[in-house]
């Protein structure tokens, strides 16, 4: 890729409980030109608003919900088809068509399929995993940025990225750092399940994860560069 960059941020807020504030600092210090929210209730919405996100990243495709199920995308560049995807058990997903100044359109969206916390939940966690837009090498460059509830050991996560996207952390030899739990406590391994996934035309510069109060995720930082228009 011979274009701009592109600089990437994922945050899961626990329905609520992460700290917007310090997500808006992590923003401006990393300038961040898009960001993708999962689990973003109508208290995420005004707690961005009040840190000041509309200063930095006022183009929005905002779909909030009380509990897990709301996502955004905030972004400093012009969001363009702007919609969202709803799985069935109702995880949603925003999703829009950023035009980055310089480089061929990006279609973004903000991955959240459902976790799979037992037995009831793994077929609707399978079907929203192979639900993901494939990588379209010839068509819009697609990013996808989020908790993807998976980690490369499950082969549905494996096929996606097969379709011709590749991850950014382990592009860069990162891709072991855990997001999950944030604490990583002893009784409960720390896995990578937050991650940017960028199709082949995109290369990256940097890629890992940070730490937020509240939330049990770390949010999660790529560079990219795009190819240009």
């Amino acid at each position: 890729a011979n274009g701009p960059a592109l600089r990437v941020l994922s945050a899961n807020l626990l329905a609520g409980a992460g700290d917007e504030r310090q997500v808006l600092d992590l923003v401006r210090r990393l300038k961040v030109d898009v960001l993708a929210v999962q689990e973003f209730t109508p208290a995420d919405e005004a707690g961005l608003a009040a840190a000041g996100v509309d200063e930095v990243l006022p183009y929005q495709a905002l779909y909030p919900r009380e509990g897990t199920g709301g996502s955004a995308l905030f972004s400093r560049y012009p969001l363009r088809e702007r919609s969202v995807r709803t799985h069935p058990a109702g995880f949603r997903q925003a999703q829009a068509t950023v035009d980055v100044p310089g480089a061929a359109a990006v279609h973004m969206e903000s991955v959240h399929p459902t976790a799979p916390w037992g037995a009831p939940a793994m077929a609707d966690w399978e079907r929203d995993l192979r639900a993901q837009p494939a990588a379209t090498n010839t068509g819009p460059v697609r990013v996808l940025a989020g908790d993807f509830n998976a980690t490369l050991d499950h082969a549905v996560l494996r096929r996606l990225i097969a379709t011709g996207y590749r991850d950014a952390a382990s592009v860069v030899g990162s891709g072991l750092r855990p997001s999950w739990p944030y604490d990583e406590k002893w009784y409960l391994p720390g896995v990578t399940l937050d991650r940017v996934l960028a199709d082949r035309r995109v290369g990256v510069r940097a890629a890992r994860p940070y730490r937020v109060r509240g939330t049990d995720h770390k949010a999660f930082y790529a560079e990219l560069v795009l190819p240009s228009a």
